[in-house]
């Protein structure tokens, strides 16, 4: 029987909520609802560990993401999220920026804030993650969104005891689903936000999924692997 990565939840399929440690309530939200990890996007701004999906326009307060710009009046940092949350919830923290010190950074953060206490982490810029690798609170995974990133991620991948893989679901083929099993990976899709794309990754392979959709996670939770069985046409 094909073992499954130690330091994750054993069942299938995973359940990620995308974005959802980016504010306190959403988490709360996420954790209530069952969810197995709950992605979380952080950045290191002046040696603090700042937990937001949109920029900051350099040294000024203000946060930008295409058409949408606001005050940073009340950063949420790991540290804050941390206290507030059960230590038994999973935080997927996708690692933003290129600031090679972050990787680094969010493990100091753990041993003096929470020690003991394990998180994962994804990210396409891999440097930061490569810094990392050994931590033994630290489940890795290599973040991939558009085809040229395998050649870097590949030879990662091949050399872990336990690769994980976090992959934009426009990648999932066949070819790609046959490797990775061979490696044995752990792979979580994300942009997977309807049933139907669930059906067709699960049946593929994939372990779990990154959302935006609520219920679809729910229902995944309540039901598991059985949720993804296509139902029968009269």
């Amino acid at each position: 029987m094909t073992q499954r990565h130690p330091n994750l939840p054993q069942h299938r399929p995973l359940t990620s909520a995308h974005r959802a440690g980016n504010t306190v309530q959403e988490a709360r939200h996420a954790i209530a609802l069952g969810c197995d990890l709950i992605e979380t996007d952080i950045w290191l701004h002046n040696d603090r560990l700042d937990l937001r999906h949109m920029h900051r326009l350099g040294p000024i307060p203000i946060l930008w993401e295409r058409w949408r710009i606001r005050l940073d009046t009340s950063p949420l940092t790991l540290n804050m999220l941390l206290e507030t949350i059960d230590a038994d919830s999973l935080l997927f923290l996708d690692l933003k920026g290129d600031d090679p010190e972050l990787g680094p950074a969010i493990v100091r953060e753990l041993r003096q804030r929470a020690p003991g206490r394990r998180v994962a982490l994804c990210g396409r810029d891999y440097p930061q993650l490569d810094a990392v690798l050994n931590e033994p609170e630290v489940t890795i995974f290599y973040s991939v969104g558009e085809e040229k990133e395998f050649a870097a991620a590949w030879p990662r991948l091949e050399n872990m005891e336990w690769p994980a893989i976090s992959i934009h679901r426009k990648l999932i083929t066949p070819a790609v689903m046959d490797r990775l099993n061979a490696m044995n990976a752990t792979v979580i899709c994300w942009d997977v936000n309807t049933i139907d794309q669930a059906r067709v990754l699960h049946h593929m392979g994939v372990d779990g999924f990154t959302s935006d959709n609520l219920d679809l996670l729910k229902n995944l939770v309540d039901h598991g692997a059985a949720a993804l069985i296509q139902p029968e046409t009269a």
